[in-house]
Protein backbone atom coordinates (compact mmCIF):
# COMPACT_ATOMS: atom_id res chain seq x y z
CA UNK A 1 0.00 0.00 0.00
CA UNK A 2 1.22 3.31 -0.92
CA UNK A 3 0.12 6.64 0.84
CA UNK A 4 0.03 9.36 -1.03
CA UNK A 5 2.39 12.63 0.33
CA UNK A 6 -0.38 14.87 1.11
CA UNK A 7 0.12 17.80 3.40
CA UNK A 8 -2.59 16.86 6.56
CA UNK A 9 -4.50 20.46 5.49
CA UNK A 10 -5.24 18.58 2.19
CA UNK A 11 -6.53 15.40 3.65
CA UNK A 12 -9.80 17.39 3.74
CA UNK A 13 -9.76 18.53 -0.18
CA UNK A 14 -9.46 14.84 -1.05
CA UNK A 15 -12.59 13.41 -0.18
CA UNK A 16 -14.91 16.99 -1.06
CA UNK A 17 -15.36 18.05 -4.58
CA UNK A 18 -13.56 20.33 -5.88
CA UNK A 19 -16.42 23.02 -6.15
CA UNK A 20 -16.74 22.83 -1.97
CA UNK A 21 -14.95 24.94 0.66
CA UNK A 22 -12.18 23.71 2.68
CA UNK A 23 -14.14 23.16 5.84
CA UNK A 24 -11.34 25.03 7.86
CA UNK A 25 -12.22 27.89 5.98
CA UNK A 26 -15.33 29.20 7.40
CA UNK A 27 -13.35 29.02 10.92
CA UNK A 28 -10.69 31.72 9.21
CA UNK A 29 -13.93 33.64 8.13
CA UNK A 30 -15.58 33.79 11.49
CA UNK A 31 -13.29 34.97 13.40
CA UNK A 32 -12.65 37.80 10.89
CA UNK A 33 -16.08 38.59 11.33
CA UNK A 34 -15.12 38.49 15.31
CA UNK A 35 -12.41 40.90 15.11
CA UNK A 36 -14.51 43.38 13.32
CA UNK A 37 -16.89 42.98 15.95
CA UNK A 38 -14.35 43.83 18.93
CA UNK A 39 -13.34 46.77 17.35
CA UNK A 40 -15.88 48.33 15.75
CA UNK A 41 -15.54 51.06 18.51
CA UNK A 42 -11.90 51.97 18.03
CA UNK A 43 -9.84 50.68 20.90
CA UNK A 44 -7.81 52.83 23.39
CA UNK A 45 -4.76 54.16 21.83
CA UNK A 46 -1.98 52.12 23.58
CA UNK A 47 1.51 53.88 23.92
CA UNK A 48 5.07 52.35 25.19
CA UNK A 49 6.65 54.18 27.80
CA UNK A 50 9.52 53.15 29.95
CA UNK A 51 10.50 53.82 33.14
CA UNK A 52 12.17 52.73 36.60
CA UNK A 53 10.36 51.23 39.23
CA UNK A 54 12.66 49.79 42.64
CA UNK A 55 12.30 46.69 42.64
CA UNK A 56 10.20 46.06 45.44
CA UNK A 57 7.54 47.44 43.80
CA UNK A 58 7.64 45.67 40.46
CA UNK A 59 7.43 42.29 42.73
CA UNK A 60 4.12 43.94 43.97
CA UNK A 61 2.75 44.37 41.25
CA UNK A 62 3.57 40.88 39.73
CA UNK A 63 2.22 39.28 43.09
CA UNK A 64 -0.87 41.35 42.07
CA UNK A 65 -1.21 39.86 38.92
CA UNK A 66 -0.73 36.44 40.17
CA UNK A 67 -3.54 36.85 42.66
CA UNK A 68 -5.95 37.97 40.38
CA UNK A 69 -5.02 35.24 38.19
CA UNK A 70 -5.31 32.32 40.71
CA UNK A 71 -8.68 33.91 41.48
CA UNK A 72 -9.87 33.56 38.15
CA UNK A 73 -9.17 36.39 36.08
CA UNK A 74 -6.61 34.56 33.88
CA UNK A 75 -6.05 37.52 31.18
CA UNK A 76 -4.96 40.56 34.13
CA UNK A 77 -1.96 42.26 33.58
CA UNK A 78 0.77 44.36 34.48
CA UNK A 79 -0.93 47.10 32.77
CA UNK A 80 -4.18 46.88 33.99
CA UNK A 81 -2.65 47.14 37.92
CA UNK A 82 -0.66 49.96 36.78
CA UNK A 83 -3.80 51.81 35.35
CA UNK A 84 -5.86 50.81 37.89
CA UNK A 85 -3.59 52.05 40.98
CA UNK A 86 -3.40 55.72 38.76
CA UNK A 87 -7.10 55.60 39.01
CA UNK A 88 -7.78 55.02 42.45
CA UNK A 89 -4.92 57.81 43.30
CA UNK A 90 -6.64 60.39 41.15
CA UNK A 91 -9.81 59.55 42.92
CA UNK A 92 -8.16 60.20 46.37
CA UNK A 93 -6.83 63.32 44.60
CA UNK A 94 -9.30 64.74 42.97
CA UNK A 95 -8.73 67.15 39.68
CA UNK A 96 -5.66 67.15 38.31
CA UNK A 97 -5.45 70.47 35.59
CA UNK A 98 -3.63 69.30 32.70
CA UNK A 99 -0.38 70.16 31.45
CA UNK A 100 0.45 73.40 29.48
CA UNK A 101 0.92 73.61 26.08
CA UNK A 102 4.41 74.39 25.76
CA UNK A 103 5.04 72.37 27.95
CA UNK A 104 3.87 69.34 26.03
CA UNK A 105 5.47 70.99 22.81
CA UNK A 106 8.84 70.77 25.15
CA UNK A 107 8.55 67.27 25.89
CA UNK A 108 8.21 66.43 21.92
CA UNK A 109 11.42 68.23 21.37
CA UNK A 110 13.74 66.88 24.26
CA UNK A 111 11.73 62.70 22.61
CA UNK A 112 12.60 63.92 18.86
CA UNK A 113 16.01 65.29 20.42
CA UNK A 114 16.82 61.98 22.04
CA UNK A 115 15.72 59.71 18.74
CA UNK A 116 18.04 61.28 16.84
CA UNK A 117 21.18 60.74 19.02
CA UNK A 118 19.93 56.98 19.36
CA UNK A 119 20.64 56.71 15.57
Amino acid sequence: MERSKAKTSDLFRGTTRKTAKHPLDAIAVNKAKEQEKVYEEEPPENVRQTFLLNRATLERIKDIVYFQKIQGNIYYTQQEVIEEAIDALLEQIGEVPERPEEEKEREKMRNAKRRTRKK
